[in-house]
């Protein structure tokens, strides 16, 4: 019996048998490549180890874009940068 839990699954199930044929499995491919980012906090390791591949086609999936349709990647949170120096000033101070 189908429960609550399988409503999101059913969903997205039907927006999928909607696509044209050729953006199917793209389109699959990416919500899971994307959910295992997501789950693993950007850790792609972990992430291609979820999805029972290596970590270097996971790498290669993420780097063609047309591999995995317009899904963005979501990854780690960014450290804080230190401030940068204006390029004007990098100039003067190298002129000098």
């Amino acid at each position: 019996m189908p429960t609550d839990s399988d409503k999101p699954l059913k969903k997205m199930a039907r927006a999928i048998l909607e696509l044209p044929v050729e953006d199917k499995f793209r389109a699959i491919q990416s919500a899971l490549i994307v959910e295992a980012l997501r789950m693993s906090d950007g850790n792609k390791s972990m992430a291609a180890q979820m999805l029972g591949e290596n970590r270097r086609t996971l790498q290669r999936q993420l780097q063609n874009p047309r591999q995995l349709g317009s899904a963005e990647q979501p990854t780690r949170a960014a450290k804080p940068k230190a401030p940068r120096a204006a390029a004007g000033a990098k100039r003067a101070k190298k002129s000098r």
